[in-house]
């Protein structure tokens, strides 16, 4: 759990294996080295989510990762991150309200407090504020080096497009695009927060 409380996506995946790994890892810089070298593990765990939530030409998310999935294989680390970062920036915008209120989500979710029947979607939620955090390159700012949405939109340096980032982003992205598919087209609320509004067209006029 501290592992997620502190941003990092290992919920739906990867295998209990690399995350042994990752708690095991001193600092970040030996946690990214852990996902470069367990690489082909996390692209087979994120194929296997992807999978889960639907088949080959259902979803343009579902297959937009799968093609991620396969670049990762080829070693194309770049369109690998751009592509993940495309598909969680679409679920936290538009699939769900995330993005408008991500300062709540921070400030709100607590997953140590959070009833059992949320306690997986606050573990998933609590590492958007990280991957979300505010980066203005226009004032000068340093592109981060860990993770960050706004730097590989908006900065795509060598320091941010890396191959640990990717596989950062495409867990991130993966394991939000799981979680959101257990709910189908139900509203998602955590801590009075309401995420996303029930998709099901019930009570809306034509």
């Amino acid at each position: 759990m501290d592992l997620a409380l502190s941003g990092w996506p290992v919920v739906w995946a990867p295998r209990s294996g690399v995350i042994a790994r990752l708690l095991d890892a001193d600092d970040e810089a030996e946690r990214n080295a852990v996902l470069v070298d367990a690489a082909p593990d996390i692209l087979e765990d994120v194929e296997s989510l992807l999978l889960q939530v639907a088949g080959a030409g259902a979803s343009p998310l579902v297959d937009s990762l799968q093609e991620a999935v396969d670049a990762g294989r080829y070693g194309l680390w770049k369109p690998v991150q751009a592509t993940a970062t495309t598909v969680l920036d679409a679920l936290v915008a538009r699939d769900t309200d995330a993005k408008r209120h991500m300062e709540e989500i921070r400030s709100a979710v607590d997953p140590e407090d959070a009833p059992l029947v949320e306690l997986r979607l606050a573990l998933v939620l609590a590492g958007l504020p990280r991957a979300f955090q505010s980066f203005r390159p226009a004032t000068g700012e340093a592109v981060p080096k860990a993770y960050n949405r706004h730097a590989t939109i908006h900065s795509p340096t060598y320091e941010q497009l890396t191959q640990s980032n990717a596989l950062f982003a495409l867990l991130m992205a993966g394991g939000l695009l799981r979680e959101l598919h257990e709910y189908g087209d139900q509203e998602i609320s955590i801590a009075g927060l309401v995420i996303r509004a029930d998709l099901s067209g019930e009570g809306v006029d034509p």
